[in-house]
């Protein structure tokens, strides 16, 4: 497979708007609510009815208007970051999640990383990746994306070693297991780089697109050797 179909494929494993927009549980909601204030969730509250309504201007101004009064939101930075990746904006949405980055690298780390992978600045996304806390029972998407970084810097023993961690944890991403049997080949492993794709390509939900190109890597591989 073309190394740069991989990296957009890697790249669109990780979906900003969901990283962004992860539900918060009952409790969280209300503490964010009261964490607001009046004004500034009032805000916040109009500036998602605009969105679901399509008048993107209107929320960001309220967007930009909730941080001035609580700029500790991270909803609300989370929020406007996307309207400004969606218009184009890319540097401006950075800087925004940099800012809450600061404060709180566990919820601003991968949007981060996932726009400097896309903007191929690998070594800044393992910098940032490297702030995240590490969380109980593990982090695929955090893993995943160190390890495609380091694939693109050609540090194929730390790629490895990110995707087994992310795969240890989420074995149903296809995608992932393809990058990391092209990290086994450039170590010169191609005996357990099939294994891994025979094994991803075995999996039951495994998609008819996943499971075809699984089967043209292994063509690859039989190719080479």
């Amino acid at each position: 497979m073309k190394r740069a179909a991989l990296i957009c494929l890697l790249a669109a494993g990780l979906p900003f708007a969901a990283l962004a927009q992860k539900p918060l549980p009952a409790s969280a909601a209300t503490q964010k609510a009261a964490e607001r204030g009046g004004a500034a969730e009032r805000d916040y509250r109009e500036a998602l009815a605009a969105i679901g309504q399509g008048h993107l201007r209107v929320a960001e101004q309220k967007l930009n208007h909730a941080l001035s009064i609580a700029p500790q939101d991270d909803d609300a930075r989370l929020t406007l970051g996307q309207l400004m990746i969606d218009d184009g904006r890319r540097s401006d949405a950075l800087r925004l999640m940099l800012e809450g980055m600061v404060r709180n690298p566990g919820r601003f780390g991968l949007p981060i990383a996932r726009l400097q992978f896309e903007d191929g600045q690998y070594t800044a996304v393992l910098d940032t990746l490297s702030k995240m806390p590490r969380h109980e029972g593990g982090n695929p998407w955090r893993d995943a994306l160190f390890g495609a970084a380091a694939r693109e810097l050609e540090m194929y023993p730390e790629a490895v070693e990110a995707f087994q961690r992310a795969l240890a944890v989420d074995r149903s991403n296809a995608i992932w297991s393809v990058a990391l049997a092209d990290c086994l080949l450039m170590l010169g492993r191609a005996d357990e780089a099939r294994t891994v794709l025979q094994q991803a390509g075995a999996r039951s939900d495994v998609t008819p697109d996943q499971r075809q190109l699984i089967g043209e890597r292994i063509a690859e591989l039989s190719d080479r050797h």
